[in-house]
């Protein structure tokens, strides 16, 4: 009798067991239980569950360590980039929209405005808490810099921008000079955000643009250049173009912006060009501020002539844009003055 009671006792701890475990399996998704109604199932997040509320967006400056201040955010829809809503943040950084959003709906957000870089941000829509009124996310943004350049040449010699002094370039060596650019950040914890542009499909990038265009009849009678990328010619004119790095890391949602020199936070730079145009300060350490890159100009088939080449800092630009347009983007801007240097053989 003892050990049919034992038995009987064991075959009801298995049962019970066996129906936790089913339960378990049911509510996990692994096996579905005849007849159950699943429409009402709310999947979990690392923050909640998935609903649909509005979106509140707190934009913070992690370089400046400070909010956002009244950013203008345009929520762009992730597969046509068609504009969704227009919001302006509050004095502390938090745009609320006025359309409730699903998560998991994939967005671009643009973040423009009260001094801020402009740019680009995919974005997920995250999950929320059912008690939650928005669906609460930070975005960060950088303070638009201004920037410097300064050019040395082979020996040490400093050049000015002018108009009207000429360089001959047989009194370098070898007939060569090698020019360094050095880009100075000069406005402390600000920079540039590297960014892909969803609504004209272009890259938002930081640049120089070279170009030789003045002095000599034909190209057959430039000069040498060896060592810039992105060769493009318009007429007689030869354009380069130097993408350097905007010195930040960091995904914009989620991840704050870390100022890191060689790094690039979308796309790509010219790998002549190291550095950060990013400038931080913490404390008495400096982060970033600087970009760099060094190129020659050899005297080749430039005779009597004379060949002016020219210096412009762009932010906003795309040198595969000017390739089939001409232009450097309707975004694209100037920064600083335009810095000429001219050479004779």
């Amino acid at each position: 009798m003892l050990t049919r009671r034992r038995a009987e006792t064991s075959l009801s701890t298995w049962i019970a067991i066996g129906a936790v475990v089913i339960i378990l399996l049911a509510v996990t998704g692994y096996i579905s239980l005849p007849n159950a109604s699943v429409s009402n199932v709310q999947t979990t997040g690392a923050k909640g569950t998935v609903v649909t509320k509005p979106l509140q967006l707190g934009c913070v400056d992690p370089v400046a360590a400070a909010n956002c201040g009244a950013v203008t955010v345009t929520l762009n829809a992730g597969s046509s980039n068609n504009v969704l809503e227009t919001l302006t943040a509050t004095s502390s950084g938090v745009a609320t929209s006025t359309n409730s959003y699903t998560s998991g709906t994939q967005l671009n957000v643009r973040v423009s405005g009260n001094s801020k870089a402009n740019q680009y941000l995919p974005f997920t829509v995250p999950t929320a808490y059912t008690t939650d009124t928005n669906i609460v996310a930070t975005i960060y943004a950088v303070t638009l810099g201004a920037w410097t350049q300064v050019f040395t040449g082979t020996g040490g010699t400093t050049f000015t921008s002018s108009t009207t002094q000429n360089h001959g370039l047989n009194g370098f060596s070898g007939n060569t000079v090698t020019i360094t650019v050095s880009i100075s950040e000069t406005t402390n914890n600000a920079g540039i955000k590297s960014s892909y542009d969803v609504n004209n499909l272009l890259n938002l990038y930081w640049l120089i643009q070279i170009d030789d265009g003045g002095g000599a009849a034909t190209n057959t009678l430039y000069a040498t250049v060896n060592g810039l990328p992105n060769l493009s010619k318009v007429g007689n004119t030869n354009y380069y173009f130097v993408v350097c790095p905007d010195g930040l890391s960091g995904s914009g949602i989620g991840t704050p912006y870390k100022v890191v020199t060689g790094s690039q936070s979308a796309g790509s730079f010219s790998s002549i060009c190291s550095g950060s145009l990013t400038l931080q300060t913490i404390g008495n350490q400096v982060f970033g501020g600087s970009a760099g890159f060094s190129f020659s100009i050899a005297v080749g088939s430039l005779t009597t002539s004379v060949e002016t080449f020219q210096f412009k800092m762009y932010y906003y630009s795309d040198p595969a844009y000017f390739v089939t347009n001409g232009n450097l983007g309707p975004s694209a801007t100037q920064s600083g003055s335009t810095f000429t240097i001219r050479f004779t053989g």
